[in-house]
């Protein structure tokens, strides 16, 4: 049997790549197992340079620019052709993440991305073909006004002042295009989330409550962000409140469609750079998970890529899971397994000992009953 292991990281305990080397050394001892492939992957959020520089030949370089808070940093990206074209490959939490402030409601107000637009336009003097980057883990609610800022964007107050410091999206009231640069380079924005810029299900009422907001600032949040949007769209730009994935990142999905960028999804951008293809169609079997499977891992969610892609080529997918919340089974995968072994406490369950040794546990067992399974039918055929 020969498998492809495919694991998502599981936050704050195992990467991709751990995961999947505690399940492969454990599978590897099963009889009848042949060849087993771990490849890192992602969504196309964070740890997706990781899982490319896994797989290709490439550079790891960085860009001098500032945080979300304005202090000074090397930001990491990665260099690599594909198909002969060149690529540069960065993700915004490596300049604007959430894991660099403590989430506050002063955080709120101060986090810019615009240190996120000065490492793209460094990027784009290098005269790279395609520069992509991977949204998600942000800890900026801006707007992505603070990358427009960067590429010459005006952004005013309601008394027509020029703004320039902090989150520009609390008291922006107009934006003024007019003079906005544009990349030279193709700019693909790789995001799993499809919510627009603003309302019910925009950037701030679903995700600014989780990087520090208050109730009030959401709601300030939301109302500028819409009128931001008409003005775009007004100026004649596109529609952002229609635009499924703008309000990626805090609005940075939306801006950086007005720099020139377009939107493509996380898994399925990932699979193609990784060559899942040419792995699947020889594989028996894929194995891949993710820290908490819940509903939202049927939208575009690792484990749900990797099923999608393993139907291709009719192999069963099995998923490995810490926390698994879903009642039954989606038809696409061929089995769902949390991987604790009873009851226990979540310190215990997100220690990163446990995990690889649980992970690798589980996969032994389930690959050791496949394999009986199998070699008895053998006997009786």
């Amino acid at each position: 049997m020969k498998v492809v292991v495919g694991i998502d990281s599981f936050k704050g305990s195992a990467s991709s790549a751990e995961l999947n080397q505690a399940v492969a050394s454990s599978i590897k001892e099963v009889a009848g197992v042949t060849a087993v492939w771990p490849v890192s992957v992602s969504d196309g959020g964070e740890g997706a340079v990781a899982s490319l520089q896994q797989r290709l030949d490439g550079q790891m370089k960085t860009v001098t620019t500032i945080d979300l808070l304005g202090r000074r940093i090397q930001a990491p990206y990665f260099t690599f052709a594909f198909e002969n074209e060149n690529y540069a490959a960065i993700e915004s939490a490596s300049v604007v993440g959430l894991d660099k402030v403590v989430p506050s409601p002063e955080t709120i107000r101060q986090a810019s991305s615009y240190g996120l637009g000065i490492a793209l336009r460094k990027l784009d003097q290098q005269h790279f073909d395609h520069i992509l980057i991977f949204l998600g883990g942000t800890g900026v609610s801006d707007g992505g006004l603070g990358v427009l800022r960067a590429f010459d964007g005006a952004i005013k107050d309601n008394k027509g002042q020029l703004l320039e410091e902090g989150n520009l999206l609390l008291q922006a009231a107009s934006i003024n295009l007019s003079k906005l640069s544009r990349l030279h380079s193709d700019l693909m924005i790789a995001t799993d989330v499809t919510n627009p810029y603003s309302g019910e299900s925009g950037a701030a009422k679903v995700y600014a409550r989780q990087k520090g907001a208050t109730v009030e600032q959401v709601n300030q949040l939301d109302t500028n962000a819409h009128q931001i949007a008409s003005h775009v769209h007004e100026s004649g730009g596109p529609d952002l409140d229609k635009s499924a994935g703008a309000g990626a990142a805090g609005g940075l999905g939306g801006a950086l469609q007005l720099i020139g960028g377009q939107i493509c999804q996380g898994f399925p951008t990932m699979a193609k750079f990784l060559r899942l293809d040419d792995l699947f169609e020889k594989t028996d079997l894929v194995i891949t998970g993710e820290g908490k499977l819940d509903r939202q891992s049927t939208f575009g969610k690792v484990p749900f890529g990797m099923a999608k892609l393993a139907e291709k080529y009719a192999v069963p997918t099995v998923v490995l899971c810490g926390s698994k919340q879903i009642a039954t089974c989606p038809k696409i995968f061929a089995g769902i397994f949390s991987i604790q072994p009873g009851p226990i406490s979540l310190t215990d369950a997100m220690n990163k000992e446990n995990t690889l040794a649980n992970i690798g546990n589980t996969a032994y067992n389930i690959l050791s009953t496949i394999q009986h399974v199998f070699a008895q039918r053998t006997q009786e055929g």
